[in-house]
């Protein structure tokens, strides 16, 4: 496995795997005993001045470090940590500073050590979101339970998932109720209690009782697949400030080693000053030069940063992203299932004279009790008692309402079209009213709102809280789009978009531009924008394969808590590459000065190095404080 430690491309990746094998096997106590042995014999080797065991002890804490310099010089692989390393501290041997030589390897595999131990947290932080999909599923076969491997399951089959086990696939719930631990895949602290026929994704962790779950998607489309699958991709993207710093090393590197080559030979050569002076001044500078701090921390910082949006439910495919998130300037939202449920409910009931609230309900409600239409359902939701309705000749007609006899009467139910073709005049209320006619009179309308998440206020005020702009960009009428504005403190909207109106109205926005939606109709301008934000759960396959980023459990306030992530992160970045380089550069001038040892160049390198990568750890624990998810 590589290590995310390379200060240029293929750097120690070796090294890093050697002692990542020495950790595992027996806790690192192999290593730690090598530099321990090594300290003592360079210890010995200076107080009994035994040139000897001062190279024994160079030896034993450094031979991996030689042998992967000079496979790299074989390979072409000259300019990296590991040559800068065997350079200066065999050179410091030469010089006749071999204690120093033995110093400068010593502390800097120890350094390499510790470097590795953060890299391995970090990557435990991201682990254990991307540890979803169990190993197993058991399976009912034949009347059997089975054991088998969850890519042999088929959709279809009856799993059983047993009390504290994660959910192998996506499925029905077909026991009567089920208590789930959902933190892995929504961010919900609290347990999930669903119902039979709900739905239950993979990753779920079922509590307090086994269940029996129906499998409705294969093992690669299940959830915990596509979690981990964007996790996976999001490795792959670098940030440009991480593609700067790779640009940077392959130049600085060879720079400074040839300015390292004229620091040691131009003073004696054209001035006669003491050659091992020189060379020994060139060799701190070598040490000081190595640019793995910088090199390693900023990937780091990027990797860190999308575990933790990962922890606060928002998973960033890549680290240029999450530099994205953190200078936003506008967020553009869909409305239906992003800022809404996307399920109608009942707003208003308005009875024309003669008839009441009550009895509008009760013959619309009636006339629609076998219908499966969105509005039909809202009405049905509703408090009116319809038990002793009789209800006959009812018939439905395609995309304009119903027609049917409620005790005795004519009741039209429908769009204005419907009344208007049954010759019942009507007043028009919006274009998502229901009219209600009851023989031949009109009755009343019927209004609807789409339900509005419980965050999604929230959502909109702390972004108006960070300067960041809002607008919802909409395919519904105007009526819902504006009502869903107005509740939520949107003053920019647009409605009745077509998926080329969306991309259009986003691409003309100016600055750093993010669009949140969950529809196949999003999609185009999910990809197009600078930013493109999906619901994890809800959303179509297409929207979220498009997005750069996905919201799980579908809360929009999410998106807050990874702004502040990304900010963090960022704010860490610049400080991790402005000390690192004010450390570099201030112990290069003091090195050619002759100012600087041997010591102060160990600092710069691996002292800067570990105090970056531990400022980059305060990355993965950091909590966001003003929005609780």
């Amino acid at each position: 496995m590589k290590k995310a430690c390379s200060c240029c491309e293929g750097h120690c990746v070796e090294i890093d795997e050697k002692l990542e094998e020495e950790r595992e096997n027996g806790d690192g106590r192999l290593f730690l005993a090598r530099i321990f042995i090594s300290l003592i014999l360079l210890g010995l080797g200076i107080y009994f001045k035994n040139i000897y065991l001062t190279i024994l002890s160079y030896l034993i804490s450094g031979y991996d470090v030689l042998f992967e310099s000079v496979k790299n010089i074989i390979k072409g692989k000259v300019f990296d940590e590991t040559f800068l390393m065997s350079v200066a501290s065999t050179g410091a041997f030469l010089i006749g500073e071999g204690e120093e030589g033995a110093a400068v390897m010593i502390f800097y595999c120890l350094g390499e050590y510790f470097q590795n131990l953060a890299v391995e947290k970090s990557n435990k932080a991201i682990s254990a979101i991307l540890d979803l999909r169990p190993d197993y599923a058991f399976v009912m076969r034949d009347g059997q339970i089975e054991k088998v491997n969850p890519k042999d399951v088929n959709v279809g089959e009856i799993m059983v998932v047993k009390s504290g086990e994660k959910v192998p696939l996506d499925g029905i719930l077909l026991s009567e109720e089920g208590i789930f631990d959902t933190k892995a895949i929504s961010g919900e602290s609290l347990a999930k209690v669903i119902k039979r026929g709900g739905e239950v994704l993979s990753g779920y962790i079922a509590n307090e009782r086994a269940c029996e779950i129906e499998v409705t998607k294969p093992f690669s489309e299940s959830m915990a697949s596509k979690i981990v699958k964007l996790m996976q991709t999001a490795r792959q993207n670098k940030a440009k400030r991480e593609d700067f710093i790779k640009r940077f090393a392959k130049i600085y590197t060879p720079s400074v080693v040839m300015f390292a080559v004229l620091l040691a030979l131009i003073p004696s050569l054209v001035f006669g000053k003491d050659l091992n002076t020189w060379i020994h001044r060139a060799l701190v500078f070598l040490v000081a030069s190595c640019p793995c701090a910088l090199v390693l921390s900023v990937p780091l910082s990027f990797y860190a940063g999308m575990g933790n949006s990962s922890r606060h439910g928002v998973l960033v495919k890549g680290g240029n992203f999450i530099e994205v998130l953190s200078k936003l300037d506008l967020v553009a939202f869909d409305k239906t299932g992003t800022l809404t449920y996307g399920v109608m409910k009942v707003n208003e009931i308005l009875p024309q004279e003669g008839f009441s609230k009550e009895e509008v309900l009760y013959y619309a409600k009636s006339a629609e009790q076998n219908s499966n239409h969105p509005l039909a359902k809202a009405i049905l939701n509703e408090g009116a008692d319809i038990s002793g309705a009789k209800v006959t000749d009812s018939k439905e007609l395609s995309g304009l309402g119903v027609v049917a006899q409620v005790d005795g009467k004519k009741v039209v139910v429908g769009r204005k079209k419907l009344l208007d073709d049954e010759n019942i005049p009507c007043k028009e209320v919006n274009d998502t009213a229901l009219y209600v006619g009851v023989d031949g009179n009109f009755a009343g309308a019927i209004t609807f709102t789409d339900t509005i998440k419980e965050n999604a206020q929230k959502t909109i005020q702390k972004l108006h809280d960070r300067k960041i702009k809002t607008m919802i960009v909409s395919g519904d009428s105007e009526g819902p789009v504006k009502n869903t504005a107005n509740a939520l403190g949107v003053t920019n909207y647009h409605h009745s978009l077509f998926p080329e109106d969306k991309l259009e109205i986003v691409k003309s926005q100016k600055g750093t531009v993010a669009f949140v939606g969950d529809g196949i109709n999003d999609a185009p301008v999910l990809a197009a924008s600078d930013i493109g934000i999906s619901m994890g759960t809800i959303g179509q396959d297409a929207a979220i394969e498009a997005s750069d980023a996905v919201i799980m459990g579908d809360d929009p306030v999410r998106i807050i808590s990874a702004i502040d992530s990304a900010k963090k992160t960022m704010r860490i970045t610049r400080q991790n590459i402005i000390f690192v380089l004010l450390v570099k550069f201030l112990v290069l001038a003091l090195g050619a000065a002759g100012i600087a040892n041997m010591w102060l160049a160990v600092f710069a390198d691996v002292g800067a190095l570990l105090i970056a990568v531990l400022n980059t750890l305060r990355i993965i624990f950091y909590k966001c404080k003003t929005v609780e998810v």
